[in-house]
């Protein structure tokens, strides 16, 4: 089976795993809408965003013969360092915060796995930094939610 197949459905089941979680959420009356709409929203695109993924995996041509060099580490590279870039971040966020945290990831994830140019590098930086600091805003600003470690 196709790499992408099984990344795609392996994202899909967590995310069907993680979405049982948040229907465990107390929601106290008070608030205008309930602790777990964000997380179901995030995970609910996350869940259609892996199903692309599958149909787009199984209508792949099918992989190029193995060369000499193609080992199990260059296979495996991109998916660990998504998900260990993916669990460093909430490490990170007690320490350094939300923002700093997040520009990180996107950095990090953008770099590694992106061209590597000097342009193309300034261009990584430039789109975490704005990216960052938007969603930073919309959530601080617009949405008056207090995220950990930074306000802007």
């Amino acid at each position: 089976m196709k790499r992408d197949v099984i990344l795609g459905a392996v994202t899909g089941a967590l995310c069907i795993v993680f979405y049982l979680e948040t229907l465990k959420v107390n929601n106290l009356a008070f608030a205008k809408v309930g602790a777990d709409l964000w997380p179901q929203i995030a995970i609910g695109c996350i869940f259609v965003l892996s199903i692309v993924q599958v149909i787009v995996g199984f209508k792949a041509p099918a992989e190029a013969p193995a060369e000499a060099g193609d080992g199990l580490l260059e296979k495996l590279f991109a998916p660990v360092v998504v998900f260990g870039t993916m669990i460093a971040f909430p490490l990170l966020v007690p320490v350094l915060g939300m923002t700093v945290s997040g520009a990180i990831m996107v950095l990090t994830l953008l770099s590694i796995l992106g061209p590597k140019t000097p342009l193309a590098m300034v261009l990584h930086v430039t789109i975490a930094l704005v990216s960052v600091f938007s969603i930073t805003f919309i959530f601080t600003r617009i949405m008056g939610i207090v995220l950990p470690g930074f306000a802007l």
